[in-house]
């Protein structure tokens, strides 16, 4: 399968073979470069970013986070290239990536976080929208959202003064 934006190297053609369904989860950007020692890509699909490698010597890396479970993403440049780390929320797994493609590096950086503060955009409007009177159940989920990562302090408050209100 031919895929916008992404070069069909070993390495998005084994993120492909690893994937239940290439056809619906189309590979829409990629970043080569490296994890923990070995090289390969760092992909973005409409539901998760994935890296994977597949090497003679290294043998064969995959590891995927699903954008609902991203907590934080650090993006760190040096003068020999760039470092993304994507933190998941409640685990302390870190996925950290590095690639000598600056502004390819930047540019998924880019795409993750607007997809990660959409999906909280869309979290927060559906409690939002929620109907009923029951100010301590409404309350209770506004306390997990925060819990979980979903909401910012800053959110909480705003979100928890509306209720009051």
């Amino acid at each position: 399968m031919a895929y916008k934006n992404v070069k069909m190297t070993k390495h998005i053609k084994y993120i492909e073979s690893m994937m239940k369904d290439p056809v619906s989860e189309e590979i829409g950007y990629s970043v080569y470069g490296e994890k923990n020692g070995k090289l390969g890509e760092l992909a973005a699909t409409p539901s998760r970013v994935i890296f994977g490698s597949k090497s003679l010597f290294s043998g064969e890396a995959f590891e995927d986070i699903y954008y609902e479970d991203i907590h934080y993403i650090e993006y760190n440049e040096n003068y020999k290239g760039a470092t993304i780390d994507i933190y998941v929320r409640n685990s302390g797994r870190v996925l950290k990536f590095y690639s000598t493609s600056k502004t390819s590096l930047r540019a998924m950086r880019n795409a993750l976080i607007e997809i990660t503060d959409q999906i909280k955009e869309d979290k927060s409007n559906s409690y939002e929208n929620k109907g009923g009177d029951d100010s301590i159940e409404k309350l209770q989920q506004l306390v997990k959202m925060k819990e979980d990562g979903y909401i910012t302090d800053t959110e909480f408050n705003n979100l928890k003064n509306k209720l009051i209100e």
